[in-house]
């Protein structure tokens, strides 16, 4: 389904031990009922608790941005990391939230231990329908690593 305005919630990794921080522009139009779980699940962990040794995540439903300030956002100049620093991610959000209702029994660490299996590093854009989608042809060699650079921030 195609949207003429799209509107985007921020997700953010801080890894402290590496002193990197990503934020994730994620497609909120279409996919509220998940990222409202994952939103849920993400601020219920008390991150306080942690020493800086794993990723932190963070992320904010309650700010809607719409997608031409995502887009400029998403044109800052990375700094000297592996991946870049402001990503926006489209498409249908592929996770099955079921899989969070088990989070209720578990304990803050780990919560944060699953959290880190799902999205960390730089993971939750391969949960997207259109990375994947792109990803796909660019491991086929239908499109080289430069177009998919510039179609990954479309």
């Amino acid at each position: 389904m195609a949207y003429l305005h799209r509107e985007f919630v921020v997700f953010v990794e801080y890894n402290l031990k590496e002193n990197e921080t990503y934020f994730w522009y994620l497609q909120w139009t279409g996919n509220e009922e998940k990222l409202t779980a994952l939103n849920t699940i993400i601020n219920s962990v008390n991150f306080d608790d942690f020493s800086g040794e794993k990723p932190l995540f963070a992320m904010d439903i309650s700010l809607k941005l719409p997608e031409h300030l995502v887009d400029l956002h998403t044109q800052v100049i990375n700094i000297n990391s592996f991946h870049k620093m402001f990503n926006k991610c489209t498409g249908s959000f592929t996770l099955d939230t079921t899989c969070f209702t088990r989070f209720a029994s578990l304990d803050n660490f780990s919560i944060q231990d699953q959290l880190i299996w799902l999205f960390s590093p730089c993971k939750i854009e391969r949960l997207f329908t259109n990375f994947r989608h792109l990803y796909k042809e660019l491991l086929d060699g239908k499109i080289t690593r430069d177009e998919y650079i510039r179609l990954s921030s479309i």
